[in-house]
């Protein structure tokens, strides 16, 4: 019991990083990235000193991931806040655009080089004889400019999966990352949602339904940063279920082609441990 509560809050812890927001690939310069694989590899050293009996070592290392984890949230907190006066900016500047878009057809010139825009041209009066005597013909209609996608509204929905995930409630988790993929499939927040739904079923260890979905991470967003962390898991859950050729060639996978990355280096761990335990042959 105590090692399914400290597997699920390890693997929720890191993943606080990626739920605000996409964030670009993780690299060996971000601090909070790095803290993550360092979490992670001790979670593999934890379960191989709950193996082997070692009371100390169990002990001595749920404790230090427990203030990687106090740290991790307080780094998280900070880029929540960074993010959120940054979308705040983005919707300013989007408005500021839309005000600033000509309606076709409607007479408007773009900005000056200074930035003012200037005022409209007026249309010629409709109800003033021409020259010749005719009256000419009412102008057309502006046809409306499309609107941008509404950024705000993907966002905040997102950020209720995101926050059931943080809470432990997994299968609330995964209806609503399920219900925002429906309502957003081509959100740019859609390859997030798609890992985090995979993920909220594989911490609640319903391995069939999140082998499911990781796939989906993989062939339906090729060239995504989340890549590497899916076919990790999809290792990950092989092993879990004791199908150990399937697990060696997911793992081997994530070596070959994402090299030094930390996906890559957990993969290493995992292998090394099923080779340790016979598993796997040397």
């Amino acid at each position: 019991m105590v090692k399914a509560r400290m597997w699920g809050g390890a693997v929720l812890g890191a993943g606080l990083l990626a739920g605000c927001a996409p964030m670009p690939p993780q690299s060996q310069d971000d601090p909070i990235a790095f803290r993550i694989n360092q979490l992670e590899s001790r979670m593999e050293k934890l379960e191989q000193s709950q193996q082997g009996g070692r009371a100390v070592d169990v002990v001595s290392t749920q404790q230090q991931i427990q203030e990687d984890l106090r740290q991790l949230k307080g780094g998280l907190e900070q880029q929540a806040y960074q993010l959120q006066n940054q979308e705040q900016r983005i919707n300013q500047l989007m408005a500021e655009v839309q005000q600033r878009i000509p309606a076709l057809g409607g007479g408007a010139v773009a900005p000056s080089a200074g930035g003012e825009a200037p005022a409209p041209v007026a249309p010629p009066a409709t109800d003033a004889p021409s020259a010749d005597g005719a009256t000419p013909a009412a102008p057309q209609a502006p046809v409306p400019v499309t609107s941008l996608p509404p950024v705000a509204g993907e966002q905040a929905n997102y950020d209720v999966a995101f926050n059931l995930l943080k809470e432990g409630r997994y299968p609330q988790a995964a209806d609503a990352f399920g219900r925002f993929l429906q309502q957003y499939p081509s959100s740019r927040l859609a390859p997030n949602a798609q890992y985090w739904l995979a993920e909220s079923q594989y911490v609640a260890r319903n391995y069939d339904a999140s082998m499911v979905e990781f796939k989906k991470v993989v062939t339906q967003y090729p060239g995504n940063s989340k890549i590497p962390d899916a076919l990790l898991k999809i290792g990950y859950i092989h092993s879990e279920k004791q199908q150990w050729t399937e697990a060696k060639t997911a793992l081997d996978r994530v070596i070959q082609e994402y090299p030094g990355t930390g996906a890559a280096d957990l993969a290493r761990q995992r292998l090394n441990r099923l080779q340790r335990e016979g598993h796997i042959p040397g």
